[in-house]
């Protein structure tokens, strides 16, 4: 086994990059449960939520929706007028699609449920062309944006609580 010192000032250089990055990198973000929980706890409602799906598992809605379902139940029962909106704009989104219907009819029927309690649901355009699908082949319930990524950050330039939606 090669002693560390025997490496090429090039290799100690990276070596020595990548563990300061992985040092600066906090031990680990509160996930989504956390986040909920402590909104809750407040006393006045944020000025609304965007829960931002990225996911590149084309069933992760199958668990993503429901969860977010659940902080969309809670948070409106503290908060009864909170703005709540979700993107999605990684593969996950595909199951949207009107040919993914069959195999993803009741993350279909809640999603659709979800905007019909006013939770604005986006899907990036953007991503489905540059993966091959034509933005058309959307349900028509969902909002199709160019750009997922430019949605969430203009939902938090008008004071929305950015929530990333984790597993943990």
């Amino acid at each position: 086994m090669r002693c560390i010192s025997r490496l090429p000032l090039s290799a100690l250089r990276l070596l020595f990059v990548f563990c300061s990055i992985c040092c600066a990198l906090p031990a680990g973000a509160a996930s989504s449960a956390e986040i909920i929980d402590k909104l809750l706890a407040n006393e006045t409602p944020p000025a609304g939520i965007v829960f931002d799906i990225d996911e590149w598992d084309s069933d992760a809605l199958q668990w993503a929706i429901p969860l977010v379902r659940s902080y969309v139940d809670r948070l409106r029962t503290r908060f009864p007028d909170l703005d709540i909106a979700i993107v999605s704009h990684g593969d996950e989104e595909f199951a949207l699609m009107k040919y993914a219907e069959p195999n993803f009819g009741t993350v279909h029927r809640e999603v659709e449920a979800l905007v019909a309690d006013q939770v604005p649901v986006h899907v990036c355009a953007g991503h489905a062309v540059m993966s091959g699908y034509n933005e058309n082949g959307f349900v028509d319930y969902v909002d199709k944006v160019s750009a997922g990524v430019e949605t969430v950050a203009e939902y938090r330039r008008r004071g929305f609580i950015h929530i990333p939606v984790t597993r943990r």
